[in-house]
This record gives structure tokens, sequence and C-alpha cells, in this order.
């Protein structure tokens, strides 16, 4: 116990701290005094003082409650429940230890910037927001809602868990998500959003059940470390994502309004498999433009995948359905690589200015076919070199329309 005293105008005023444990005695409200077996119950705010509540008791949160001093400590064997309300569990400093449950299913835990957890119960919250470079979880977590990785590391150690709600989103705005001896279950539809602060992702989006993903990095880009599957809508709202030698593959949809583009590796293999034609073309940064292979699934009626920039593909281009828009931009196959399938039904369409560019091979005896045509037709081409021609890139393209002189003059096709 430490006392001050403070003397002044004739007055004399004496304050007591002490630093009280509190063991819950029987199931009941946090503020009820019932609950702890004394005249006062615990504040919503533990600074020097710990709580503890027992194997078998149920404690019920009806105020938000702050861990926020070195001694402090909440201990939970028992079980701790929110009623039906909005509240906050904040942990700044102290500790929030035991092994029974926690049961927040409309409020939220945030973990502060010094937190430490040694809690290795269940965990169950509609939020939980992250800011500590220390937090280790040894729990199983159930975040219901949301995830929030404001900064810091929030790690998952052994005999740690986590499982997201069915569309739940996780939030990355500069905080990490680790893996270190723990598991986490990401099987039900849930959504990843990248704020600024990102730059790179970690194990949230290696979970089968990834639908949406955002970058919304201003002045920022965001990089890959390992292979994204895109089940939903892919938004580069704002920033680069940058493959990092990793494959895309979304088969939703590329949102509209998008200011980033995809820097792709030499290495990176594209798949767009959509119901339905992409709302926003697919774009590549002008020093990342250059991919392995690159499948085209669109189906739907008169599906088309709308490219925003040039790219040269090195493997196989595998048309499936759907036909590829290429603007005013140019598709290449490099050396070595080939077109499979195009026809009918899965074809490039250049239009005037766009163009396929093919590496054709003088003396071959096959023809090197190009599957191009308008945005209306089929009109695709073959080339074949004589021996002792000169092998190369050929650029071929399609006109929606005959002139009278060849490349200029009346159009003739509509009467003719």
């Amino acid at each position: 116990m430490k006392k001050f005293t403070l003397f002044g105008a004739g007055l004399l005023c004496i304050a007591s701290a002490y630093s009280a444990t509190y063991t819950a005695i029987q199931t009941g409200r946090w503020n009820d005094p019932f609950t702890w077996g004394v005249s006062t119950a615990p504040t919503q705010t533990l600074i020097t003082d710990s709580v503890v509540i027992p194997h078998g008791i149920i404690v019920n949160i009806d105020t938000n409650v702050r861990i926020d001093g070195t001694t402090a400590a909440l201990i939970v064997n028992g079980s701790l429940t929110s009623l039906a309300y909005a509240d906050t569990l904040l942990l700044g400093l102290g500790d929030l230890g035991g092994s029974g449950y926690i049961t927040m299913d409309d409020g939220t835990v945030i973990l502060g910037s010094d937190a430490s957890l040694s809690f290795a119960g269940n965990l169950e919250v509609n939020t939980l927001m992250n800011y500590s470079s220390v937090a280790q979880l040894s729990a199983s977590v159930i975040a219901i809602q949301s995830l929030y990785a404001q900064s810091g590391t929030l790690t998952f150690a052994a005999g740690g868990h986590l499982i997201l709600g069915n569309n739940a989103t996780v939030f990355v705005s500069g905080g990490n998500l680790v893996l270190n001896g723990g598991t986490a279950n990401l099987s039900s539809s849930y959504n990843v959003v990248y704020n600024a602060g990102s730059t790179s992702t970690g194990f949230e989006i290696n979970g089968a059940g990834l639908n949406n993903l955002t970058v919304n990095i201003p002045s920022g880009n965001l990089t890959l470390s390992g292979s994204l599957s895109v089940g939903g809508v892919l938004f580069l709202t704002n920033g680069n994502l940058i493959l990092n030698g990793y494959n895309l593959s979304v088969a939703g949809n590329i949102a509209a309004g998008g200011l980033g583009m995809v820097d792709a590796s030499p290495t990176s293999d594209i798949t767009i498999s959509t119901t339905g034609s992409p709302v926003s073309s697919l774009g590549f940064t002008s020093t990342g433009n250059t991919i392995n292979d690159f499948n085209v699934n669109v189906t739907g009626f008169n599906g088309i995948l709308n490219m925003g920039s040039d790219v040269t593909v090195t493997g196989t281009l595998t048309l499936v359905n759907g036909s590829i828009n290429l603007g005013n931009h140019i598709i290449s196959i490099a050396q070595g690589g080939y077109i499979n399938g195009g026809g009918p039904s899965s074809y490039i369409i250049t239009g005037d200015t766009g163009k396929l560019a093919m590496a054709v091979t003088a003396g071959a005896s096959y023809y090197t076919k190009f599957p191009i045509g308008t945005i209306n037709h089929y009109a695709g081409a073959s080339v074949q070199l004589n021996p002792g021609s000169s092998s190369g890139m050929f650029m071929v393209n399609v006109k929606d329309s005959v002139r009278a002189d060849g490349m200029s003059g009346q159009v003739i096709s509509t009467t003719q």
C-alpha cells in the first residue's frame, strides 16, 4: 500500500492505492459485487488489479473492460461472455491469461501495441483488432465478422488456431498475420482488404474460401507471398499487385474504376475463369507485362476479357471460352510459346489498332495460326513462310470492313 499526503490551505488529503485480486465466486455480471463476494465489483479499467474467473463460473460483461497496467491481469479459466451489447475488451498493458472461454459475439477485442497474451482457451469474438508486435496466440480464435491487422504482427503460435466466420473480412493496414506453429481454417467464404501501410500478403490469402480481394494502397504496392486465387472480385483500387513470381487466378470479376495494375513475372501464370465478362480490363505495368501461361475461360453470352495493356506470353496462351479484346494493345507470343485452342467461340479481337504478334519460322512444314477476329466475327489467319525467307515476329490484325482502295476509300463490304 502506498500513501500520498498533500498539504495546502489547512486541508489534509490521504489517498490509497491497492493492488487487489477479484475472484468470481458465482455466475453473474461483471459490475455486480455479488459475483465477486465483495462489497465493490472490479472497475472497468484494471491498472494494478487482477481478475480471476475460475472453472465452472460465467461472468457476463455488461460494460467495456480495459486492462492497462503492467501488473494488471484478467485470468479466464471459466467463461467471460458479453451480453447483447457491442462491448469492448481492450488489452493495453498486462496479461490476458487462462484456458477457458471468452465469448463476445457482438463485441470487440483490441490488442494494444504492448499487449501480451498467455490465454490458451477459446476466443469467439465479432471483431478482433491487433496493434501488438509481440502478441503470440495459443488460443483457438473465431473472428465472426472482422479481423484487423492494424500494425505489428499477430502470430498464431503452437496450439493457436484461427477460424473466420462466413463472409468475414480481414483488414490489413500495415500489420501482419503469421502462422508459427499455429493453424488456420479459412474454408468459409471471406474477404481481404489491403489498405495504406500494407506491403505484402500473409497466410490470409491462402484459404480456399477467399472471395473478394481489394488492394487500396495509395502511393504503394502489394507484393504476393504466395499464389493468389480470387474466387470473387479483384479490386485494384489503388496500388499495383506485384506477383513476385507467383500465380494469379480470378474466378469472379475484375472491378471497374481501379487505378492499380498487375506487375507480373516471367514465371507467373495468369488464369481468368469467369462466368460472364469481367467489368474492368486486365492491365499490366510496363515493366511487369511478361508472363508464363495465360489461361482464358470467360463463359456466358459473348464473354470478353478486355486488355488494358500490352502483354507477352512466354509459355502457352490457352483459349477455352470467350474472347480477348486487345483494344489498341498488343499480345505477343514469344519464341517457343504457342496458342492452345482458338476458334469461332474463343479468339482474339484485334480491331483496327490491336495486334497479335507471333514468331513464324521460315521453311516450317506447318502453318502458324492466328486466331483473330472482330467484335462480331471470327476471321482467323494462317501464315507459312517459304524456305529461304526470314523468320521473325509477325503482327496480324483484322479490319471490320473492306474498303475500295484496300486500307482506305469507301466501305464496300456492306453492299458487295
